[in-house]
């Protein structure tokens, strides 16, 4: 709904617009899908996208463009319609930069492609294409995200999560959506933005390894006996996380992040109160 109302006669202004305008017009759409699950705002847009299976907005205005200037192509010669893009073609061959056809013709061009040598009209705004750069110019979330999480058809499409089309409460939701966009407060996240090396993000509770979203689902000693309550999730193994993660039942899997994720918060304040008191009675 977002994007159909601010696509509204994309085919006529689409080319008028640069980079920093496409990305302007992206927010209102990512803001949408990160408040639905509760996303840090640090979250790269890729990964909100992904998340709905939402094609970047220029991608979605190409494609609205092309299947137009194919509806065009497509008429009789003797349409209006028809009369109007082949006068404005003429003006184009001429030298007129600011005629639409010269316009439309310039930003299919930065895209790989012309309007006299459109490509098939193949794309499907339900399952749009995922652009990830190469692995190394990758920054860790996005790496961690496309490792891990991010799952694509043979011909390279995004499959949309399963826990966005299962019925759940929004808690069971954000639960699932903090986990995979890593807006959580787990250690191999915090410890980020304090410069501690990731090797050294040590789990606060059990002290053996870093706190990472593998160890904290499936490996933790803490949670052992939360685990044996949701032995569904753990039948074939104690990973890898993206199995985990995608298992069938997106609502047990949910209830089970939200229940250690209770349990984490729980430990932690008391383990704060006890250095609270014990530097207290020190003082005294």
């Amino acid at each position: 709904m977002v994007a159909s109302t601010m696509l509204y006669g994309v085919q006529v202004w689409g080319p008028s617009i640069g980079q920093d305008g496409w990305k302007a017009m992206e927010r209102p759409l990512v803001s949408m899908i990160s408040r639905l699950i509760r996303a840090k705002a640090s979250v790269p847009h890729d990964i909100i996208r992904a998340e709905l299976a939402a094609p970047p907005i220029e991608t979605e205005a190409l494609t609205r463009a092309v299947s137009f200037v194919h509806s065009l192509w497509d008429t009789t010669r003797d349409r209006y319609t028809r009369l109007a893009l082949e006068s404005s073609r003429q003006l184009a061959l001429q030298g007129d930069t600011s005629c639409w056809f010269a316009q439309m013709t310039s930003w299919f061009q930065t895209h790989g492609f012309t309007m006299d040598r459109l490509p098939p009209f193949q794309y499907s705004l339900q399952t749009p294409l995922m652009y990830l750069t190469r692995v190394e110019e990758l920054g860790t979330k996005m790496a961690f995200y496309r490792e891990h999480l991010l799952h694509l058809t043979t011909d390279g499409f995004v499959t949309r999560p399963t826990y966005m089309d299962t019925h759940l409460s929004h808690a069971l939701r954000c639960a699932i959506g903090q986990l995979r966009t890593s807006s959580h407060q787990l250690e191999i996240e915090t410890g980020r933005f304090r410069g501690v090396p990731a090797d050294s993000r040590i789990c606060r509770l059990c002290h053996l390894e870093p706190e990472t979203e593998l160890h904290y689902i499936c490996h933790c000693t803490v949670y052992y006996e939360i685990r044996g309550r949701f032995h569904c999730l753990f039948r074939e193994g104690f990973g890898p996380l993206s199995r985990v993660m995608s298992f069938e039942d997106q609502r047990c899997l949910g209830l089970y992040l939200l229940e250690v994720h209770t349990h984490r918060d729980t430990l932690l304040r008391r383990a704060g109160g006890r250095q609270h008191s014990r530097r207290y009675g020190s003082s005294h």
